[in-house]
């Protein structure tokens, strides 16, 4: 996957590690919320949520 992204958008090396990194980071993040927000209203408002972010 990586050598796909740096060939496609021809990304060096520190901008193809800091991408990578923030798809890290944001699936953690979300998770994180989403999970305590599904866990406190149900799972069909977190996904409408995540939809919405997600669209943005």
């Amino acid at each position: 996957m990586a050598k796909t992204l740096q060939q496609h958008f021809h990304l060096g090396g520190f901008a193809l590690e800091a991408s990578l990194s923030s798809a890290f980071l944001g699936q953690a993040l979300g998770s994180i919320l989403l999970g305590r927000l599904a866990d406190r209203y149900g799972r069909k408002p977190a996904f409408v949520v995540n939809l919405l972010i997600y669209s943005l």
